[in-house]
């Protein structure tokens, strides 16, 4: 067939779209040039359609690793908000990522280098002072690199690499309500909550997370893991969930606990479930996201940063906490790999804090997130309280023409 279109043999990908054109092969030898010619047209544009999708592996908030079709020339934000409508998530709070692992250090930390140098100068300086700053604290953290929202995936795809693209929550801010019954959102959230509290539970210690606290959860999440033995494998539930404390003693609350009736668990799962979620959001550090810094004191400090405060922690240990809406302003110096913010103490008494540090620009970004989502909220309710004084005043109008009218 090929000989008699006249077609070379490395054209042969393409017999198959010519006989779905011309089902009967034999009006090949009919056709003129300009319609064979508008034939290989149409293919080459199937081909082109075919090459803007690609399959992808993406690590979605409930710990499944799916694979999709996903088209590469739309931006990141279209994949993430087409996801998040599908899992019914808030868009606003999710995003894109990457996560390295340990054999890609050296490739994340040229990554982010190269990400917040603005000058050959600057990066130069980045490169000498880096592997200085390569401390055990940005080792535990090891934070996801976020895609930009405005890129596609084409131009993305050599930062990819390979790695499955993540799918998950930037900005802890809304809370799901818990009586809504749908087991799948709760679940989703007792995963996320549950990665997010091994975190928390790494950096932090006992004196900001109580063991009363602790207790409560380990005790929760041994019964969702091990139902038939809930004993069996409680400490290693407690060391899972929080390393830096004494997984010991979070025993022995859980048993002195038991012991006088304070914990009293739900059997079903769904139940335990909810249980972990509620506890879970009543910690003080819950929701933060972490950043290695070092302070003016020239000491490694742990920067977390929450929709509500401004937490500062040294060796685990709670140090300062200053509310969101006190921080007056807030800057990134990447040059000079700097973090700054001022504090209104009151009395017109500003308190201005650096740090230094290499996520400078995330640290920007996400308080200027979470400041963007609170005034969205505080929209939204001035919105809804117009709306009913608007139908309060209408439903009286009526009242009042029905009675005097």
């Amino acid at each position: 067939m090929f000989r008699l279109l006249g077609l070379k043999s490395g054209f042969r990908d393409l017999d198959i779209h010519v006989l779905l054109i011309f089902p009967n092969w034999i009006n090949l030898f009919e056709a003129s040039t300009c319609t064979l010619r508008r034939c290989l047209t149409g293919t080459e544009k199937i081909i082109r359609i075919r090459a803007k999708s690609k399959f992808l592996k993406i690590a979605l908030p409930d710990g499944s690793l799916r694979t999709h079709l996903l088209d590469m020339t739309v931006p990141m934000s279209s994949i993430a908000k087409t996801i998040a409508d599908k899992m019914h998530l808030p868009k606003s709070e999710y995003a894109c990522c990457i996560e390295f692992d340990k054999e890609s250090s050296q490739l994340e930390t040229a990554i982010r280098i190269l990400s917040s140098a603005k000058s050959l100068i600057g990066l130069s300086k980045k490169i000498k002072v880096k592997s200085a700053m390569k401390s055990e604290l940005s080792k535990k953290i090891r934070s996801p690199l976020w895609l930009d929202p405005t890129r596609t995936l084409t131009e993305l795809e050599p930062l990819i690499n390979a790695r499955p693209l993540c799918f998950r929550r930037r900005f802890w801010f809304s809370s799901r309500p818990l009586d809504s019954g749908d087991k799948g959102a709760i679940f989703t959230e007792f995963q996320e909550i549950k990665e997010h509290l091994k975190i928390v539970g790494t950096l932090v210690r006992s004196c900001s997370i109580g063991l009363a606290d602790a207790a409560k959860l380990v005790a929760i999440l041994n019964k969702i893991e091990n139902p038939e033995e809930p004993d069996s494998a409680i400490k290693q539930v407690a060391e899972s969930l929080f390393p830096a404390q004494d997984s010991n003693a979070i025993i022995a609350v859980i048993k002195a606990k038991r012991g006088a009736g304070e914990i009293r668990l739900a059997k079903d799962e769904f139940s335990l479930q909810r249980e972990f979620i509620k506890h879970a959001r009543e910690l003080p550090g819950f929701g933060d996201t972490f950043f290695a810094t070092v302070d003016d004191k020239n000491r490694e400090v742990l920067l977390a940063i929450s929709r509500s405060n401004l937490t500062s922690y040294h060796n685990g240990k709670l140090e300062e906490r200053f509310p969101l809406d006190r921080v007056r302003r807030w800057m990134s110096v990447a040059d000079k790999r700097l973090f700054t913010i001022e504090v209104d103490q009151g009395n017109d008494n500003m308190q201005v804090l650096n740090w230094t540090t290499d996520d400078g620009a995330e640290i920007q970004q996400l308080l200027d997130g979470y400041v963007q989502l609170t005034l969205h909220k505080k929209r939204e309710k001035v919105v809804s309280l117009s709306e009913k004084i608007t139908k309060a005043g209408e439903a009286l109008k009526e009242e009042f023409q029905e009675r005097f009218i």
